[in-house]
């Protein structure tokens, strides 16, 4: 016991010694080193807050209802209902069954820095990729308010203006370009024969057939 009183009064001591070289240390440095030292002792012993959501909480749990909420350079766009993509990673890694020593080693790369923010911009990279209804929308309904404006100027609204413009607002939105001819489900007959107030448009010289021609044969072709 005693040797073992010994011992703690001798680590007491030593640590109290650190600590008063620190605080030397500390008064030496110039106010932005002291700034640096204090942002470092955050970042080593900040503990990020965990939210954990039952099913009866509140929140939106269909996809219909997700929204992207754009990208931002400085910091991770945030998972769907306040997931952590820490645990998430340790969730799956459980699941493995590993190897208490393997799993370490794979624990500290998937919990990097690195292969959180990979899991944050997959997983809304495939989001968009899937599930972006609203820019695809937008963009025909600018294609509908340019017929609607500009009847007599349809044939200038081809193929080439609706990949531009679908290309253009889709990578502002979501910053992925929809694949080639993805206007093709787009109910482009409708929008010739009718006009937005549900009257049917009056027949144009300058409408030509052209119009619908290259979507059919898109569709014909699949």
């Amino acid at each position: 016991m005693k040797s073992r009183l010994d011992e703690c009064s001798r680590l007491l001591q030593d640590h109290a010694s650190r600590l008063f070289e620190c605080d030397t240390m500390i008064h030496n440095m110039s106010p932005c080193e002291k700034l640096e030292r204090y942002k470092k002792f955050l970042k080593k012993y900040h503990k990020e807050k965990k939210i954990v959501l039952s099913n009866e909480m509140e929140t939106e749990k269909s996809i219909e209802g997700c929204n992207f909420s754009g990208f931002n350079g400085n910091q991770l766009t945030e998972l769907p209902r306040h997931l952590d993509a820490k645990r998430i990673y340790l969730f799956i890694l459980k699941a493995r069954n590993l190897e208490e020593r393997v799993f370490r080693i794979w624990k500290t790369h998937f919990l990097s820095e690195a292969s959180v923010a990979l899991l944050h911009d997959s997983f809304w990279w495939w989001f968009l990729h899937k599930f972006k209804v609203y820019p695809d929308c937008l963009a025909q309904a600018v294609y509908a308010t340019f017929q609607e404006a500009f009847p007599e100027s349809s044939r200038l609204f081809n193929d080439e203006f609706k990949e531009d413009l679908g290309n253009n607002i889709c990578l502002w939105m979501s910053g992925l370009k929809p694949q080639k001819g993805f206007w093709v489900h787009w109910k482009l007959r409708d929008l010739s024969a009718s006009t937005i107030h549900g009257s049917r448009r009056e027949p144009s010289r300058a409408r030509p057939e052209s119009v619908l021609s290259s979507q059919e044969r898109i569709s014909e072709s699949k």
